[in-house]
């Protein structure tokens, strides 16, 4: 699967290999939670291995601290490394 995470009910499944997607995943079930919701799940999967975890209101502080790294992931592999804090190449015609 490829593109942004499915959601199936209450279950958003995501691609581990595609920070982007799990970053979105956990997005998703961050808002979830902090809107009120007593549980959401996540179905991730790699290959041929799938786990599925479910996230309650007491872990929020680890969902976000994952949340943050997966982001970062996520923009480390869309804007190449230095993200988007790199500077585009200067090019500079001399006079001769």
């Amino acid at each position: 699967m490829s593109g942004s995470p499915l959601a199936a009910g209450d279950l958003t499944t995501a691609d581990l290999s595609d920070p982007c997607q799990v970053a979105a995943a956990l997005r998703r079930v961050y808002f979830q939670l902090v809107s009120g919701a007593q549980e959401t799940k996540i179905r991730f999967w790699s290959g041929d291995v799938e786990e599925e975890v479910t996230f309650a209101p007491p872990n929020l502080g680890a969902l976000s601290a994952e949340l943050a790294r997966q982001e970062a992931l996520c923009a480390a592999k869309t804007n190449g490394p230095g993200g988007s804090q790199a500077r585009p190449p200067r090019f500079c015609a001399t006079a001769g």
